[in-house]
């Protein structure tokens, strides 16, 4: 019996688990119940708990519709600013660095850009007027002045101070005329003389928008007071001359206008007058007298001859001398048009 404990408690300690079966988990039942699963279900419920404690899932914050709001207005408002900085925001909000204007000189199939008072327009489709052949020296830049005093290397630039009300008007139709072109597009403002960072005009185009708004009231002014004249009548011959004269007693003057005018010529005709009166713009004609209701306008081509061998003719005289030859038997009137339409023929504006 003793070597049979021995034995026993020895196998006992070689296989435990042999001594101490397993019950029965399916085949064991309490209350009507599968004992192992509710053992199972208590198991998990309990590594549930244990991870829950170390683990808990988080929550998504909750945001109110008003901060919801406020954050896509953020957003919004960012997307704006990198449109704008990446140079994709409208025509009317766009500013030019005189380096960023310079790229678009046509060059390398680049677009053409120039500016007039601080106003950019792409003349692309006028290639064959700016190319290298052309007006290509505006391009890349804003050269302003030279629009009005024709001076294509020391003016091309946007220095407008001292021009004259007139000259100011002329850059005002430059402007308007690059506006209304069919081919050409405004593309925004450069950043400088004439407009600020906020894209609002600075003082310089205030003053040449008001110069050019006096130049226009003065203009006027001088066609109403124009077309209140009495024209004299006039004559030309080859044997007497040119000469003028007035009906009921009235006084022929020559009235000139655009005396105050910087870079012009002022211009005259003659006007038939009530009142004897003169002055530095209603002139007597050279050797009338005042109270004369007819005077002598020009002298004929042998008069012409002998006084210039006396003095120097002005250039009005000296133009009419060289068509005397050519054209005969014409009336003052006609030759008086002829002259003014050829002053106004070199001072024309050039188109582009």
């Amino acid at each position: 019996m003793a070597a049979n404990d021995v034995q026993g408690g020895t196998h006992q300690q070689e296989c435990p688990q042999e001594s101490m079966p397993k019950e029965p988990e399916e085949e064991v039942k309490v209350g009507g119940a599968d004992r192992s699963t509710s053992k199972a279900i208590v198991q998990g419920e309990a590594r549930h708990q244990q991870g829950s404690q170390h683990k808990r899932p988080r929550r998504r914050p909750f945001i109110p519709r008003a901060e919801l709001l406020i954050l896509s207005a953020i957003v919004s408002a960012c997307i704006a600013f990198l449109i704008y900085y990446n140079h994709e925001e409208s025509p009317e909000t766009r500013l030019f660095t005189d380096e960023q204007l310079s790229l678009f000189t046509g060059e390398r199939n680049s677009p053409m850009f120039l500016a007039i008072l601080g106003e950019v327009f792409d003349v692309t489709k006028g290639r064959d007027k700016y190319g290298k052949d052309g007006y290509n020296f505006f391009l890349g830049k804003d050269a302003t002045k030279s629009y009005v005093t024709g001076n294509f290397r020391g003016d091309l630039h946007d220095d407008v101070r001292g021009l004259s009300n007139e000259q100011c008007a002329s850059l005002v139709e430059w402007r308007a005329f690059f506006r209304e072109h069919p081919d050409y597009k405004y593309k925004g403002r450069v950043l400088g003389r004439f407009w600020n960072v906020h894209g609002k005009k600075r003082k310089a185009l205030i003053k040449v928008e008001e110069q050019a708004a006096k130049a226009k009231t003065q203009e006027a002014l001088a066609k109403e007071a124009d077309a209140k004249l009495v024209a004299c009548n006039v004559r030309w011959n080859e044997a007497s001359g040119g000469t003028v004269w007035c009906e009921d007693g009235w006084h022929p003057r020559l009235v000139v206008r655009g005396l105050d005018a910087e870079g012009g010529e002022p211009t005259q005709r003659c006007a038939c007058f009530e009142s004897i009166g003169w002055s530095d713009v209603r002139k007597v004609y050279p050797g009338c007298k005042p109270e004369s209701s007819e005077c002598r306008s020009e002298p004929s081509p042998a008069q012409s001859h002998h006084h210039q061998q006396q003095r120097q003719p002005i250039k009005e005289e000296q133009q009419a001398g060289d068509q005397r030859g050519q054209q005969k038997d014409r009336t003052g009137l006609q030759r008086q048009m002829e002259i003014e339409n050829a002053a106004s023929n070199g001072n024309r504006r050039q188109e582009l």
